[in-house]
């Protein structure tokens, strides 16, 4: 499954881009459990894909192919705000290392 889908849309007109991703993988996810407005946290390995966005968004920002404005907005619930956090971390480390 690909978490993200990112299309080049920015032009001399500064269109705005918004990039959209679900949450990683929870222990509900594994075992086919519906979640809805459930609170559950990412296991290791929706930590793992949230971190593997990351990087991706952050190859994919470098040389302002995508400007980042600095915003990010999740669900309240832990498990997307947890993936916010883990893939804006991995950026933020990633400019900081570059």
């Amino acid at each position: 499954k690909k978490m993200a889908r990112v299309e080049r849309r920015i032009d001399a007109h500064g269109e705005c881009v918004i990039l959209l991703c679900r949450h990683g993988e929870t222990e509900y996810n594994v075992n086919g459990v519906l979640q809805g407005q459930r609170d559950t946290l990412l296991n290791s390995t929706g930590e793992a894909q949230a971190r593997a966005l990351g990087k991706v968004l952050l190859t994919i920002t470098k040389g302002n192919a995508f400007p980042i404005a600095g915003s990010a907005y999740a669900s309240d619930l832990r498990r997307a705000s947890q993936t916010a956090h883990i893939l804006l971390e991995e950026m933020t480390l990633g400019r900081q290392t570059a």
